[in-house]
């Protein structure tokens, strides 16, 4: 049986169309295509917990176009011999959920929390599209909306240090160190005065590309990266708005009213024309709050 404890209060957000706020608290935002390694969280020389996500790409609603933006549609935690994955469904509206590959009757949940001595499944008081997957030393909300997955990760401080990669970032309250490659050496900004570029958000995000070979994700279950994943390149902000700037200023004008100058929100809404999708960054963290704590 689990010991609660009280819930962590250190946590890493990954809103599905895909912006990231790092351990440290770092905003960016990698529109990578494929599969990636979100988190590797060790205890001093042992991995402990491995997070991978897998991203598609956006389709324009009223064209049914491909954008040159992407989404996670499905995310993995592993801890030893078990891994657990959430799969968006092929209507984007729910999501589904495997152990070691096989389903899980998510909609047991409603009855009651699952648990073994590993870990806990529980549902947001009977909401099937927000879930949630305690171990005793990381918890984890899964929750969809518009269309999009998004993942909450919350850990204890033992945590804390030199134990966290990925795109989660190195957890040690230093935000400048945040953007460590695999090879252990730190990207370095291109832009103004020492800041970090859009385009150097995409080169550091796929660095932390995953081979086929480790995936954790079944390919008959979640939907197959593109072919030509490797070789996506995803449009950014300012495409965008030199694009919207020449062909149509008057929705340029609504969105930047509309997202009130947050860059997530004026990014999404551009890329997937849709001001409503722009608005989930600007909501997720607010409607996101476990119910129930270690």
């Amino acid at each position: 049986m689990f010991k609660f404890m009280s819930l962590f209060p250190f946590k890493a957000w990954i809103i599905g169309d895909p912006h990231f706020t790092s351990l440290d608290g770092y905003q960016y935002t990698f529109n990578g295509l494929g599969d990636y390694q979100v988190g590797l969280i060790y205890d001093g020389q042992t991995l402990v917990y491995e997070i991978q996500g897998r991203t598609q790409r956006v389709v324009n609603k009223e064209t049914g176009e491909l954008g040159q933006a992407t989404f996670f549609d499905a995310f993995a935690i592993r801890k030893e011999n078990t891994t657990i994955s959430f799969f968006l469904t092929s209507n984007n509206t729910d999501f589904s959920i495997n152990i070691d590959d096989v389903e899980f009757n998510k909609t047991s949940l409603l009855e009651g929390d699952f648990e073994n001595e590993n870990f806990l499944l529980s549902a947001a008081d009977g909401n099937l599209t927000t879930i949630f997957v305690i171990w005793r030393t990381l918890a984890v909300t899964i929750d969809v909306r518009s269309g999009l997955l998004d993942m909450l990760l919350q850990l204890p401080d033992q945590f804390k240090g030199d134990n966290t990669r990925g795109l989660i970032g190195v957890w040690n309250d230093d935000i400048t160190d945040d953007f460590l490659l695999p090879n252990g050496t730190l990207l370095s900004p291109s832009g103004a005065a020492g800041n970090y570029t859009d385009e150097d958000f995409f080169l550091f995000g796929e660095e932390w590309r995953i081979d086929p070979a480790d995936s954790f994700f079944d390919v008959g279950v979640s939907r197959p990266p593109s072919a030509d994943s490797s070789g996506f390149m995803p449009v950014f902000l300012s495409n965008l708005v030199s694009s919207f700037e020449m062909s149509d200023p008057s929705f340029l004008n609504t969105a930047r009213s509309g997202c009130n100058n947050n860059r997530q929100c004026l990014f999404d809404t551009l890329a997937a024309e849709d001001m409503e999708l722009g608005w989930v960054p600007k909501t997720a963290k607010k409607q996101t709050k476990p119910r129930r704590g270690f």
